[in-house]
């Protein structure tokens, strides 16, 4: 193998979301001052959980609660009941949350329509006192709505519905996905009554954390990368650099400027993902020039390349190959071959590391050429 700082950080050990809604969550927030997220002012419910255990999914809100949050009145009764699952997305910043010591859920319609609602909670324990509430657009969000009695940011955008709280010290975070809204219209109602419906999953939410015992809140970490190997290495571009050096990608894909400049964390955290995201050590890279390649490194979870490749997102499907130089327990899944040149996505394992790669039509070509650098 050769001796290069990315087969370190492969071997070195970053990422479970299930969440999915990707906004721009990861900009530098400009337009307003860092403000304290609110805090819940709003009496506590009446008994903490008797379990020591870390909290599930089904411990932070009911079917019958997540229900009324997805479906209105006008509704057809034969609606499909939702059901509680872990949705995987291909974005490996979309599992920083649980890489880093939280938990993510999602409840999702029975059929998982395209255009169906479905709801995201992402819960992430010791949160900085101030935060920039962010939900949808380019900013931070300064419209607050109580729930439950306490007074939480609030807002609405594409793709939905969202607030953010902090409670009992954890960040807490909640999507109503709603496809259509603003643009084709949803069957959710008007947004008054899209909280209103919500609002007691919400509720149970914030109530469950609340009351939580700092036992019920010690999720298990799946990143083994901490803060201060990341700080002893080297800047992110040379992480990026020692995976596949910009000359050699830009002979894979064509494009001689191609230079990379890795993603680096905002002054001002503008989401959960920025927070969970520099805990896990999530590498993120752009390579930019006439073309532009994406490439995110999550070292110490190779797991991850196989939960994405069967989880993709609604009707993309992944096909599993194996390059030259990868073992069986490797392995790469990618939707090239349904994308001619089109932009596609390879996400795959090599070590302890999982990589993506995305944005360039030849994906697989550059995966093969970081595995045969690291091989």
């Amino acid at each position: 193998m050769k001796s290069l700082w990315g087969a370190g950080f492969l071997a070195m050990s970053v990422v479970v979301l299930i969440s999915g809604c990707t906004t721009s969550e990861g900009q530098t927030v400009q337009k307003d001052p860092v403000q304290t997220a609110p805090s819940s002012s709003a009496p506590t419910s009446s008994a903490a959980p008797a379990s020591s255990e870390p909290l599930a999914c089904g411990d932070l809100a009911d079917l019958a609660q997540v229900d009324q949050a997805l479906q209105s009145p006008t509704r057809p009764a034969s609606f499909p009941q939702v059901w509680l699952a872990k949705r995987g997305y291909s974005e490996l910043t979309t599992y920083a949350v649980d890489a880093a010591g939280g938990i993510t859920c999602a409840w999702v319609p029975e059929d998982d329509r395209p255009d169906s609602p479905w709801l995201q909670v992402a819960v992430l324990p010791h949160a900085p006192a101030a935060i920039s509430p962010f939900l949808y657009g380019d900013g931070p969000t300064d419209e607050t709505r109580t729930i439950g009695g306490r007074v939480v940011t609030a807002g609405c955008g594409t793709p939905g519905c969202g607030v953010i709280a902090i409670v009992n010290g954890t960040w807490i975070d909640i999507r109503l996905n709603i496809p259509g809204l603003g643009t084709t219209g949803t069957p959710l109602g008007s947004i008054d009554t899209i909280f209103a419906n919500a609002s007691p999953a919400m509720s149970a939410v914030f109530a469950a954390i609340d009351n939580a015992t700092p036992g019920q809140l010690a999720w298990p970490t799946t990143s083994t990368f901490t803060q201060d190997k990341q700080a002893s290495l080297t800047t992110g571009t040379e992480v990026c650099e020692s995976f596949l050096p910009a000359a050699r990608l830009g002979a894979v894909i064509g494009d001689p400027t191609v230079q990379w400049k890795a993603w680096e964390e905002p002054a001002v955290l503008a989401g959960i993902s920025d927070l969970a995201s520099t805990r896990a050590g999530i590498v993120k890279c752009t390579a930019m020039g006439m073309k532009s390649v994406e490439m995110d490194l999550a070292p110490g979870n190779a797991w991850m390349a196989g939960d994405i490749g069967t989880n993709p997102r609604e009707s993309v499907t992944f096909e599993k190959t194996l390059l030259p130089g990868q073992i069986d327990t490797e392995g790469t899944f990618s939707d090239c071959a349904d994308r001619t040149n089109r932009p596609c996505t390879a996400v795959f394992s090599i070590g302890s590391t999982t990589v993506e790669v995305s944005g360039a039509d030849r994906s697989l070509a550059v995966a093969e050429a970081i595995t045969a650098r690291a091989r």
